[in-house]
């Protein structure tokens, strides 16, 4: 929570010639004071006013920097400006990063003596970098009601709906300005800045911006009122300020849909998006639900938002009465304006009455969320479960039942399809140690996917004139790559575009057609929502008009088709969009309210950081009918299993990437997957043994990495250290050490693949237990090992087996050599031994864990599978019966050996593996390392460790 807040409020309605005049942005200016001065109270708010003649640049300057100057850490600061936007023409030289070569500006008092009154961008910039550098704690607000536009071509239709209107814009550019009329020339020379990245020069201080409308567009004042600040302040108060930037952008932008010329937008800048989450002014809060208008006429209750609003048959009403109580009832019909809700029994309600209300999950579809732990940090999950639940059209569900999955893995948040884990969606984000902001993040990107899922589904369930057709035929051409254009055959999953390799990328050009086959003018709109879950329009007027029999082409014409990076670099086999067509019998669809940005796509190779966007392209009021069709766009990924060996070598090493390279690339016994990877020269065996032992390196630093964060969040657990195989430590599922993490902190020495005479290694213990007692972790209270498996029915099984039996023999056990094998078993043994003297010399006392093996399950084209059937084994029963009779064998010696030493402790995890609970031929799926889990616990806890 903020705990003062520091305002500086500039309204402008007195501006000389060549400018005009505007009448209302002293009114907001001072309406925007009021609201902060009773709604805001509690952030103790001490405001500066400047209006007119007191509002020239330099006293805007002047103030902006004396009265923010006085705020503390945990304060918040706010800028409002309602007045004239200007453009003006930029030194390209000097700023070079200006595509359309025009600085962007607020227009200051301008007295005929004056000069000097436009404020640029760049200004502005130094003024919150400047305040950021010196408050670096302090919280930034803009909140701008300006038009930055100099496009003028949208003008006539407003005018003619509201006279009175007028825009807050200047139609002029002006003229490029010397250098010493910046406010920063005594800081910076004009050489400063040419050929250098503005962000190099002059960082951007963090901060959040919210503007009146999109840079092309106008910002409209109606009746001496501007539209941005009315609806901003009615907004806050409909849900107490209780609401968070990202979905106060959202529910101003409804509220402004009558005005379809002017779109607030909302950014944070020098900072992760997670602060667009905060709360207004810096609170921490949740935002409140939508707010509604209830009224009741002639006998039917009803609200002011129809089917076209995203209002659909039981969407759930909150009513709020005049004593305070509240009824919660259902919407039973829509129309196009309004929906009519049950009127709730034993309500007294009074004709002509309007009342307060409120819809929870607004514009929001049910969204099925399954969260997967790789972590075990059960105290993080059952949080996030109850966070996440606590939103109002998430339900937290199985992974059969979900829609997508949460991945905690690595101290990373991540989300993907259930059941593929290996291929994120979104950008991954930090698991918070302490602080709730990337929680708050999570659960905001959820919220989006659930209002991107609502416009996936969104369409009229009773078209009266669409009943059997949309009466728009969309067709796809595709360039070829001679040049020719040829029309995409359509099928039931949508149409499959066609790229060709350009440059090292896949490229490919379309042209989508919309023909109108009815005897009447049609209105469409044409929705693009790449895999991104953005929400973007493909016609250059949201709803355009086609009259009947003509034709028109979205996105002008040609659209240029990309396959995404991420798609190639997580070996995506196809890229999944969808276009989303609008038809409408009137003019005022309004498919602006179901716009999304982008969510962050997955990390790419710091090589690949910068890039365009990929896709297709760049990034209803009343009505008599009006339907929605949906077609998939599917991108073929032409790389699909054909990875440059390059690039797995570096995703290994990259620090977010290791892990994701060891689920795709890597079998479960730590091999480099050579169906996947292109490889040039040599043979691909001797290709890859050095990737496997990276890979094998990398799973460890993942685990380590895993530890020290445990060890930080929960330094009381008992501290643990283990060693072993892949019985204990798999790259690709939730191993035992993740499970047994739960309780215990642990430092996995193991790196999956080692067998028991590498353990044998004293320094190996010694230095480990050395190290955490440097690092202050505290005593090493066990030492968990797992070994033997590899060693015996592993690579060096087969000179165990007998190919020649004494058929005589009854016993299966007639296939195993067993002078060779209970030779190899008292080795085994003896290694364990020594194992156990070295840590005992190191911690005396300390308690040893050792587990045996369940019976594996071979497969026949699996390593042991291939072996027993080199001996004529054919029966299923037969080929279980020979692995249970090795391993009973040595379970047995293990037993016998825990009855010898003292501390020493033998986990019998015979049958705990269930048989569908095998992630391959050898080891155990993620609940089959649960089960194994379940039973170390149970030994550990009896000595009370």
């Amino acid at each position: 929570m903020a705990n003062k807040l520091y305002a500086l409020i500039v309204g402008i309605n007195r501006y000389f010639r060549p400018f005009r005049s505007l009448s209302g942005c002293i009114a907001d200016a001072e309406n925007m004071k009021q609201y902060l001065e009773e709604h805001e109270a509690h952030l103790n708010p001490e405001i500066r006013l400047l209006t007119n003649q007191g509002a020239t640049k330099s006293e805007i300057i002047r103030n902006f920097r004396e009265h923010f100057d006085k705020a503390e850490a945990g304060d918040t600061v706010l800028f409002y400006f309602a007045g004239h936007g200007q453009q003006e023409r930029a030194d390209r030289e000097v700023w070079s990063e200006e595509g359309d070569g025009l600085l962007e500006c607020i227009v200051c008092y301008n007295d005929p003596s004056i000069n000097n009154y436009r404020l640029a961008d760049k200004e502005l910039r130094w003024l919150i970098s400047d305040c950021h550098q010196q408050k670096p704690d302090v919280h930034i607000v803009l909140l701008f009601d300006n038009c930055h536009s100099s496009d003028n071509n949208r003008a006539p239709v407003i005018l003619e709906e509201y006279p009175d209107a007028a825009p807050r814009r200047i139609g002029i550019v002006a003229s490029k300005r010397s250098w010493d009329k910046f406010a920063f020339s005594d800081t910076f020379s004009e050489d400063d800045f040419k050929g250098q990245y503005l962000d190099d020069v002059l960082p951007e201080g963090k901060h959040i911006h919210l503007a009146a409308c999109q840079p092309h567009e106008f910002a409209w004042e109606i009746g001496g009122q501007g539209i941005f600040t009315k609806n901003l302040i009615e907004v806050l108060k409909r849900c107490d300020g209780e609401i968070s930037y990202y979905d106060l952008q959202r529910r101003i932008k409804y509220y402004v849909k009558e005005h379809k010329e002017q779109h607030p937008t909302i950014y944070a800048r020098g900072t992760e998006n997670t602060l667009l989450f905060q709360g207004f002014l810096g609170k921490d809060v949740e935002t409140k639900p939508m707010g509604v208008r209830v009224y009741f006429t002639n006998g039917q209750l009803r609200i002011d938002m129809g089917a076209p609003n995203g209002i659909s048959v039981g969407t759930e009403v909150v009513i709020e009465l005049p004593d305070g109580a509240k009824v919660t009832t259902q919407v039973v019909s829509t129309s196009n304006e309004y929906s009519s809700l049950a009127i709730p029994a034993g309500a007294q309600l009074v004709q002509g009455q309007d009342y307060g209300g409120y819809i929870d999950g607004f514009m929001t579809a049910p969204l099925n969320i399954y969260v997967h732990d790789e972590d075990a940090d059960t105290i993080l999950v059952e949080e996030l479960k109850n966070e996440l639940g606590g939103i109002d059209n998430i339900h937290i569900t199985d992974d059969a039942q979900a829609d997508y999955a949460l991945v905690v893995r690595n101290g990373r948040f991540s989300i993907h399809y259930p059941y593929d884990y290996a291929r994120p969606l979104v950008e991954t984000v930090p698991v918070p140690v302490e602080e709730q902001e990337d929680i708050q993040a999570i659960q905001a990107d959820m919220g989006h996917i659930a209002g991107f899922k609502y416009v996936q589904e969104f369409r009229n369930e009773n078209p009266t004139f669409f009943t059997n057709s949309s009466f728009i035929d969309l067709k796809i051409h595709a360039k070829q790559e001679d040049g020719s254009w040829a029309l995409l055959e359509q099928t039931d999953r949508g149409f499959s575009l066609p790229t060709h390799l350009d440059n090292g990328e896949w490229l490919g050009t379309i042209k989508i057609e919309l023909i109108n086959t009815s005897e009447q003018t049609l209105y469409c709109a044409l929705l693009y929502l790449p895999n991104t879950f953005g929400v973007y329009s493909l016609l250059a007027q949201s709803t355009t008009p086609i009259p009947a029999g003509t034709s028109i082409f979205a996105y002008g014409g040609e659209i240029p088709v990309f396959l995404e990076k991420h798609t190639v670099l997580y070996n995506w086999p196809v890229e999944e969009h969808t276009i989303k067509l609008m038809v409408s019998t009137e003019p005022n669809l309004n498919p602006e309210e179901f716009f999304l940005n982008d969510l962050p796509k997955p990390q790419l190779l710091d090589n690949d950081a910068t890039v365009s966007d990929r896709g297709i392209g760049a990034s209803p009021r009343s009505v008599s009918d009006w339907t929605t069709e949906e077609f998939g766009l599917h991108i073929p990924n032409r790389s699909y299993n054909k990875v440059a060996r390059t690039t797995v070598e570096q995703m290994l090493v990259h620090p977010l990437l290791g892990e994701y390279a060891l689920k795709l690339y890597f079998d479960e016994r730590g091999y480099l997957r050579t169906d996947t990877i292109e490889t040039v020269g040599g043979t691909v065996d001797a290709d890859t043994d050095d990737l496997r032992e990276t890979a094998n390196t990398v799973a460890y630093n993942l685990r380590k990495n895993r530890f020290d964060a445990n060890l930080a969040k929960y330094p009381d657990r008992p501290l643990m250290i283990a060693q072993g195989d892949a019985w204990l430590h798999h790259p690709l599922v939730k191993d035992v050490v993740n499970h047994l993490s739960e309780a215990y902190n642990i430092c996995s020495l193991g790196v999956g693949n080692d067998d028991l005479e590498a353990y044998t290694n004293a320094e190996a213990f010694t230095n480990a237990i050395n190290a955490l007692s440097a690092q202050g972790a505290g005593d090493v209270k066990g030492l968990i090992l797992s070994g033997g498996a590899h060693d015996i029915i592993g690579n060096g099984m087969r000179q165990y087996l007998n190919a020649t039996p004494d058929q005589t023999n009854p016993s299966i056990g007639r296939y195993v050599k067993n002078i060779a094998f209970n030779k190899r078993l008292d080795q085994l043994i003896g290694y364990i031994r020594d194992i156990y003297t070295q840590v005992q010399a190191a911690v005396p006392g300390i308690q040893v864990f050792m587990h045996g093996y369940d019976f594996i399950l071979p497969q026949a084209n699996g390593l042991i599978g291939t072996y027993i059937a080199a001996l004529g084994i054919e029966e299923d029963r037969d080929k279980k019966n020979l692995i249970r009779f090795m391993l009973e064998k040595y379970n047995n010696r293990l037993q016998t050996l825990a009855e010898q030493l003292p501390h020493f402790h033998y986990v019998d995890i015979r049958e705990s593996v269930l048989e569908h609970q095998w992630h391959d031929e050898r080891h155990p799926s993620t609940s089959g390392c649960k089960a194994i889990a379940e039973r170390f616990k149970e030994v550990i806890s009896a000595q009370n460790i």
